[in-house]
């Protein structure tokens, strides 16, 4: 599974600006690294997880982990 970009540093956001990555506390998120269908925040909308969560050259990445055992996703 390829890594995802989950914040690039060099890159304006949808709000038109730039997070520096180094910057963003992943305190909380790291104890429910959910994956959601369109930041949608729903039980019904959670696709999976995010693991091996890294801050690497101005960039957030992480690997995927989909929830195959439920039927409607």
């Amino acid at each position: 599974m390829p890594r995802f970009i989950l914040n690039d540093e060099s890159s304006k956001n949808s709000y038109g600006f730039k997070i520096k990555t180094e910057g963003i506390n992943l305190n909380r998120f790291e104890g429910n690294p959910v994956m959601l269908d369109g930041h949608i925040n729903s039980t019904s909308h959670v696709l999976g997880s995010w693991k091996d969560i890294k801050k690497e050259d101005g960039k957030l990445t992480a690997e995927t982990v989909f929830d195959l055992k439920d039927p409607n996703r």
